[in-house]
């Protein structure tokens, strides 16, 4: 079946097989984890919900009893800036007399004036009043005991033992004024042990202090009733409400109502024999953070006790305990409502699944038709290339093949073509350089095999004459024979090892390094210092020569060959002058060797480098030194020539080096 389906056809029947697969499986996994999840949710959910609900009562109430603590610690501050408002009144007003009437007045007067202009104030619901006492404790102004006016209280002490009026003088002596605390009798209430707080301020004029308290208990009654109305005014849920009790069991408020003075309920009792409010008292007072307490209790609308929890907490300042409580049976409807809740979810999710499950088969099927379309145009591409590459080297371009796996493929056969074209190439040119190198080849070996025969003539023709000078007994003719027959032995030997020196040139065993040539120079011509002196020549070497990385015996062998023919190649009766130098041409290093010897015919400028080509047959030499030379620089990847304008004008031997290829 397979063999007969395109691989257009077989990609995109897969991609909808293996797409179709793997919707409805995660469907599938999809729709049974989402149940699970739900049935799990559910469970969790009925849990949780008593949980959340206990939650939510201990909120309610955390904030009651937040406001609660706001109100008792705004009561303080509210109550010490009017303390101290009402005093710096009345010493302002004080001041106000004593600087209209000072002059005009009798002191006693004056005094009796301030006193009773500031004896009938009242403020606080008719609890506040002004007091004024002299620095050395007479009491000037006393609305509460008037009999003590006159006198000297210095000794005077709260139920606490504390020396109020000392206290107070010590404390406006220092600070001029100030807040002091202390218990103290209070009119129209049993005892002296009563909280206060008073501010006193010094009055300079007559060396008084001037002052007015007021009582805790009177500053949290009022704190209490704000508090209280509103408290009554909180709800939640439907039917949701706080309540709260006294210590003792005298109610605060219940169901948006103020209770405060009604009946005691601490007997209170539910069907099951709970004592409601002594259980609520308990657990509120034996933990500060609150509890629940749970008992049965009708409804607001209905007349069956039912179960109910409740949240309590004890504000233990006032003696008060505040809650909040739940139904259970409301709880049950919430948790049937949740669950439907749930239910409709997760079917509302089922269906949007589905539509989706459609919308992505009907994408993927899109996209696998279109992408096996372009599947199939570029492999037609690939298949029409292959076909021409069987007669042709033209390459691929890979732009126009969007598939990685198939550019890698191109570039693997534009490669091969390259390979093969290069293979090709490397072919004609093995060839052609061939050819050339058995060309060289015959050339060598006939003119090796004429020079090479020349001294093995010369020594034969000399054997001859030394057995006829030897037969006749001429003694000096013997050792001319035997000197010539040297000669020519010596000059075959020569001839042998610059053959052999040629045959090394090929072949880079000396390791590379950086070599600055001009020390090099300066060591060869420290070994032609005879020949130099001999000659007595003129060597110039520039100054620019750099380091280069190179074959430092070979590119010796270079400078020493060519300064060798300058001294060489003179005409006669001239002073030899040779320059070695570098000059720069085109960003790259052309290094020299220049003289003023006989100079070269142009014609004979690329002659001179072949293998025993001399010009002049009269100089000593192989014919082997430019041919060496050459072979050296070449082994550099550089190139040699000669620069000359003709004879008598000089010769100028250039070369230039490049680092050598690993051997």
């Amino acid at each position: 079946m397979f063999r007969t389906l395109s691989i257009t056809r077989l990609f995109f029947w897969s991609m909808i097989t293996l797409a179709l697969v793997l919707l409805v499986s995660i469907t599938l996994a999809w729709t049974i984890s989402e149940y699970q999840e739900s049935q799990v949710e559910i469970e969790k959910e009925s849990s949780n919900y008593v949980e959340h609900q206990k939650i939510r009562m201990r909120t309610f109430v955390d904030h009651a009893f937040t406001a609660i603590e706001f109100a008792n610690a705004q009561a303080k501050t509210r109550l010490r800036a009017s303390l101290q408002a009402r005093t710096q009144s009345a010493v302002a007003q004080a001041q106000h007399l004593f600087e209209t009437y000072k002059d005009s007045l009798p002191v006693a007067d004056l005094k009796k004036m301030i006193i009773e202009s500031l004896r009938s104030l009242r403020f606080n619901k008719g609890r506040g009043y002004y007091f004024i006492t002299a620095l050395d404790g007479t009491e000037m102004l006393f609305a509460d005991m008037p009999e003590l006016e006159g006198k000297n209280i210095l000794s005077m002490q709260s139920s606490h033992g504390k020396y109020v009026i000392q206290d107070m003088i010590s404390l406006v002596r220092k600070q001029g004024q100030g807040f002091y605390e202390y218990n103290w009798t209070k009119p129209g209430a049993e005892g002296n042990d009563h909280q206060k707080t008073s501010f006193v301020q010094h009055f300079a004029p007559y060396d008084w202090y001037i002052g007015t308290g007021e009582y805790m208990e009177d500053v949290q009654a009022d704190s209490q009733k704000e508090i209280l109305e509103h408290l009554v005014q909180i709800r939640f849920d439907q039917d949701g409400y706080l309540f709260g009790s006294i210590r003792g069991g005298d109610p605060l408020f219940t169901n948006g109502k103020v209770t405060l003075n009604g009946s005691n309920i601490m007997g209170l009792t539910d069907p099951n024999g709970v004592k409601i409010i002594e259980e609520q008292h308990k657990v509120a007072f034996a933990n500060q953070e609150g509890g629940f307490v749970k008992y049965a209790w009708r409804k607001l609308k209905g007349e069956e006790p039912t179960p109910k929890i409740v949240f309590v907490r004890a504000f233990p300042e006032w003696d008060w305990v505040i809650g909040s409580g739940v139904y259970l049976d409301d709880i049950q409807a919430g948790l049937q409502q949740r669950q439907k809740e749930l239910q409709m979810a997760l079917i509302d999710r089922l269906i949007q699944v589905s539509i989706l499950f459609l919308i992505c088969f009907g994408i993927i099927a899109v996209i696998s038709l279109k992408l096996s379309r372009h599947l199939g145009s570029q492999i037609d591409l690939m298949t029409r290339f292959f076909a021409r590459s069987r007669t042709s080297n033209q390459a691929l371009d890979t732009n126009s093949l969007t598939f990685p796996e198939l550019r890698v493929m191109a570039d693997s056969a534009n490669v091969m073509l390259e390979n093969r074209a290069e293979a090709q190439a490397a072919r004609e040119e093995l060839i052609l350089e061939l050819e050339a190198k058995n060309e060289e080849l015959e050339r060598f070996t006939y003119t090796a095999s004429h020079d090479l025969k020349s001294p093995i003539i010369t020594i034969k023709g000399f054997i001859g004459a030394l057995r006829q000078d030897i037969e006749s007994g001429q003694s000096e003719a013997i050792m001319l024979d035997l000197e010539r027959i040297d000669n020519a032995a010596g000059r075959m030997s020569h001839l042998l090892d610059e053959l052999l020196k040629l045959s090394r040139v090929g072949r880079m065993d000396n390791p590379l390094q950086d070599v600055p040539l001009g020390d090099l120079v300066a060591e060869m011509l420290e070994q032609l210092q005879g020949p130099l002196t001999e000659s007595n020549a003129v060597i110039t070497v520039a100054d620019n020569l750099p380091t280069v990385r190179c074959d430092r015996i070979r590119i010796f062998e270079v400078f020493q060959n060519l300064t060798e023919n300058a001294l060489k190649f003179v005409t006669p009766g001239t002073r030899p002058e040779v320059e070695i130098g570098m000059r720069s041409t085109g960003g790259e290093q052309v290094f020299y060797v220049r003289d003023n010897g006989i100079g070269i015919e142009k014609q004979y400028h690329s002659k001179i480098f072949g293998l025993f080509e001399q010009l002049d047959p009269n100089p000593e030499g192989t014919g082997i030194g430019l041919a060496l030379v050459q072979r050296i620089v070449a082994n550099h990847n550089g190139r040699l020539w000669v620069e000359s304008d003709g004879a008598s004008t000089g010769t100028t031997f250039c070369f230039t080096l490049a680092p050598p290829p690993a051997s």
